[in-house]
């Protein structure tokens, strides 16, 4: 790997320029100092625009809220069904009320 040095860039020429103390070296052009670095850069840049961490964690949290209500729902319908409905679905009655008798929160 090079050694790191310090540059300056000169917008009015577009030209990077050495750091007084290495006048001996001569001057880049932006163009040659990407060509060296490329290929030293191996991450993913962050996507711009994507969804925020706040809106993930918001969508996650009304998905699980959706799906707890989704339970809860089908567990009320089991406590409210009758022996012959609970029958088609291959039920007991026991078992029925067992699932019925979870919190919305377990599985």
């Amino acid at each position: 790997m090079a050694a790191l040095r310090l540059v300056q860039f000169d917008p009015a020429t577009g030209r990077v320029l050495n750091v007084p103390g290495y006048a001996d070296a001569p001057a880049e052009s932006t163009d040659a100092i990407l060509a060296r670095l490329k290929g030293y850069f191996t991450h993913t840049p962050a996507r711009v625009g994507g969804p925020s961490l706040l809106a993930i964690i918001g969508a996650g949290l009304r998905d699980q809220f959706a799906e707890w209500g989704r339970r809860s729902a089908e567990r009320e319908e089991l406590r409210r069904s009758s022996d012959r409905e609970l029958l088609d679905m291959g039920l007991t009655r026991d078992e029925a009320l067992s699932e019925a008798n979870k919190p919305f929160w377990r599985v």
